[in-house]
């Protein structure tokens, strides 16, 4: 799959998430939740977005960093922050989201090839059915994802 980073708010409406030159919009967005970008694939999505907006800070309090995406939608969710850079799967169907598929990213999986063969035989099957065309689809349509296998 590819996942696509998205700022998303509970509080804050779609159309004041950004400002009229597309950055985030501070006067509204007085407080961010990003995962880490060292060890968070979607905290590093977050810093480039926001470093190609001129928005990056690595101090202050403006931006809250988390350990992980899960920790960062929460923040946005329960802990009192305003908005927050996710998945767009976490918040697929949900308002007040801004998408940024220019800044998607790869998700792989990796496949070991140990085992008995019966253990191998079911991960060629579990692969098989992850690359399917059905499944390719679902997680366009239904989850917010993006695909390497099916066009967006």
């Amino acid at each position: 799959a590819t996942g696509v980073p998205a700022l998303w708010s509970k509080i804050v409406v779609k159309n004041d998430l950004l400002t009229s030159d597309k950055k985030v919009n501070k006067t509204k967005v007085t407080s961010l939740a990003v995962a880490d970008p060292v060890g968070a694939p979607y905290g590093l999505a977050a810093k480039k977005v926001l470093e190609g907006m001129g928005q990056w800070e690595t101090s202050g309090s403006w931006i809250t960093q988390y350990d992980n995406i899960a920790l960062t939608l929460d923040a946005a969710e329960n802990g009192g922050k305003k908005a927050a850079f996710v998945s767009w799967a976490q918040v697929c169907g949900r308002a007040n989201l801004e998408t940024f598929p220019g800044n998607a990213f790869k998700q792989n999986g990796i496949q070991v090839n140990y085992g008995t063969t019966t253990a191998k035989q079911l991960a060629n099957s579990f692969k098989t059915y992850l690359m399917s065309d059905q499944v390719q689809r679902d997680l366009v349509l239904t989850k917010c994802y993006g695909s390497t296998v099916v066009n967006n």
